[in-house]
């Protein structure tokens, strides 16, 4: 299986470690290059496209900035290929979810699990198309904000409140 992360943090580089247990392929876009490992492909800017057209899943796990908001655009949307999956962790703000909303609603993925979506945080994101759209069609899921419910996140909040 071929594999793309976005964010080699500590979600994007955890689902690397689990990825090379099955022995997939792992490539990762990470601007950060002090984050860059040996262990994985690093891809930049000008290969993205190519990088996602070539992966059977792809996984959003990148923070979010006013400079990523959707970064994740509707021409990388439209450069997966229809048999593939899209999960993403990161934020509903990273990603274009009214031109993902079209692309489900076309039948172009194999899976759509979303962890996260914009305004999650407000009362208004049970009004988001993909809020709807969930009950309709079977593949796609939406979850709640688990990805970062781990042990890791427990012991760094832990250790954030004793600091």
């Amino acid at each position: 299986m071929k594999i793309m992360i976005f964010g080699y943090g500590r979600i994007g580089s955890n689902l690397a470690r689990y990825f090379d247990a099955f022995n997939a392929v792992v490539t990762v876009y990470e601007p950060d290059v002090s984050k860059h490992s040996s262990n994985h492909h690093f891809v930049d800017l000008m290969n993205l496209h190519s990088a996602v057209n070539a992966a059977d899943c792809v996984f959003l796990c990148f923070h979010w900035s006013n400079e990523n908001e959707q970064f994740f655009s509707s021409s990388l949307l439209d450069a997966m290929r229809s048999d593939s999956f899209l999960v993403n962790t990161s934020r509903g703000e990273n990603l274009d979810e009214s031109h993902l909303v079209k692309l489900i609603q076309l039948g172009k993925f194999a899976g759509v699990a979303l962890d996260v979506m914009r305004g999650e945080q407000t009362a208004s994101f049970r009004s988001s198309p993909l809020f709807s759209l969930e009950k309709l069609h079977e593949r796609l899921i939406i979850t709640p904000h688990i990805a970062g419910s781990s042990f890791e996140s427990e012991q760094l909040a832990f250790q954030f409140i004793l600091d």
